[in-house]
Formats: C-alpha cells, sequence, structure tokens
C-alpha cells in the first residue's frame, strides 16, 4: 500500500514542501510528515502549529504510488516522458483515477500499468518513464503535447 502523502509550494518561499495536506478556513497547508504531534488540547492530540506551511493550492498534488525509472516519487502535476515512445504528460488525478493525457482519450494509471478507457494495455508502465518536471514550475514542456 502506498503511503498518502502530498507536496505543494510554499506561499513565503515559493519552496517544495511534502507531507500531510490540510485545509482550513480556506487556507492550504502542508504539515511535514515527520511533525510530531505536541501535548494534547482538551484531550486531543494537536500539531505543532509551527511546522504547518501555508502553500499555494493550485500546486497541490498527492504522490501516486509509483517510482519513475529514477526511482523517483511521482506526484500529481509530474511531466513525464517515455524515452522508448518520446510520449510526454502530466499526470492528474480524474475520476477517481491517476491519468496521464489530457487530450483525447486518457489513459488510467493504475499502481505499475497504464490502461486506456477501453480497457486496451497500452504497455506505457510508469516505471519506465522519466520525471522532467511539473505542471507549475515547467509548463513550457507541456506546449503542443495532450493536444491530441
Amino acid at each position: 500500500m502506498r503511503p498518502i502523502e502530498f507536496r505543494g509550494k510554499r506561499i513565503d518561499t515559493n519552496e517544495w514542501v511534502y507531507g500531510y495536506y490540510v485545509v482550513a478556513e480556506d487556507e492550504h497547508f502542508i504539515i511535514p510528515a515527520d511533525t510530531e504531534l505536541c501535548t494534547s488540547v482538551d484531550g486531543f492530540p494537536a500539531f505543532e502549529v509551527l511546522d504547518a506551511h501555508k502553500v499555494d493550492p493550485k500546486t497541490v498534488g498527492q504522490f501516486i504510488g509509483p517510482l519513475d525509472k529514477k526511482k523517483q516519487k511521482t506526484y500529481e502535476g509530474d511531466i513525464l516522458r517515455w524515452n522508448k515512445t518520446g510520449y510526454i504528460a502530466s499526470v492528474r488525478y480524474e475520476n477517481g483515477w491517476f491519468v496521464v493525457g489530457e487530450g483525447g482519450e486518457p489513459i488510467m494509471v493504475y499502481m505499475q500499468e497504464a490502461i486506456d478507457d477501453d480497457g486496451f494495455d497500452t504497455k506505457m508502465d510508469i516505471r519506465n518513464s522519466e520525471i522532467i518536471g511539473n505542471v507549475s514550475d515547467n509548463p513550457e514542456l507541456m506546449k503542443g503535447q495532450d493536444d491530441d
């Protein structure tokens, strides 16, 4: 089972942070996974508030599970390239699935295999892809892609 982990870009430093995603009073935060619970408040455990980083919600993405061919974690918003085919696509969450490809029919990514909407195994194992950027930092990589 994959760990539930998110990333987002901090509002104050524009740096990526990783951990738990929390929305409170219309503000978005990432709390680092190694944050320890502080003493309880009224009998309930509470996070140390200083470790909650305010993030831009447009940059928040969830870890999808499989690693790329360089053993890097793959998140929603990452831009992947399959070297054998040259196919480039971004990862997003749609209708309960992580998918790649935005034009035409998206390819569903479940665990390590990709399946199109007709159930055709595309042999685009995500472990054979390489993360080449993400949609927040490198939108130019998607120019002309996913337009099928």
